[in-house]
């Protein structure tokens, strides 16, 4: 298992309880994957390795419905500059298909990345599928009001190529 845009790697520590898990690769381990030197690092590590399954969890901000209340041409020029990241993320989806292994890519429900032309490829392929999950699934609350008991919805989608199925226990939805 191999976490890109790893953060606090929280997708990592669940793992290693069952799989050998890599190290994380992500900005805050020299990884800047929104250039040329971080993918290039980034995708050596993924040829040696030969990771099993791939988890890509990219920026999500720049693709984020709320940035709607910005000007067009800021919004633009933002998804530009980390457009990068996201193709990186379809090659090495891509990568992972050729090769017989798995990936998921992870952003919110509502993110613009989705309708970003690479994937069009990657959902032509008939091992690539999605569902969403809620957040409040799995005991998210809102942590502005300090309340637990208010759930927090926040809808995350994930692309991946695993047998139908197989994924279905993380497509948890809101309780109520």
């Amino acid at each position: 298992f191999l976490e890109l845009f790893a953060g606090s790697a929280h997708a990592s520590a669940a793992c290693a309880a069952y799989m050998r898990v890599g190290n994380s690769v992500d900005l805050r381990n020299g990884f800047d994957l929104n250039t040329r030197d971080g993918q290039r690092k980034a995708m050596k590590i993924i040829e040696e390795q030969g990771p099993t399954v791939v988890w890509m969890a990219p920026k999500c901000g720049p693709w984020s419905l709320l940035q709607n209340a910005n000007p067009p041409q800021q919004v633009y020029e933002l998804q530009k500059k980390n457009l990068p990241m996201v193709q990186f993320c379809i090659r090495v989806a891509s990568y992972q298909l050729q090769k017989g292994r798995y990936f998921v890519i992870e952003n919110p429900q509502t993110s613009r990345l989705w309708y970003i032309h690479g994937f069009q490829s990657l959902y032509a392929n008939e091992q690539v599928t999605w569902d969403t999950l809620n957040m409040c699934a799995y005991g998210l609350t809102d942590e502005v009001a300090k309340n637990d008991n208010l759930y927090y919805l926040k809808a995350v989608s994930l692309c991946h190529n695993f047998p139908i199925g197989t994924m279905d226990p993380l497509f948890r939805k809101c309780p109520g």
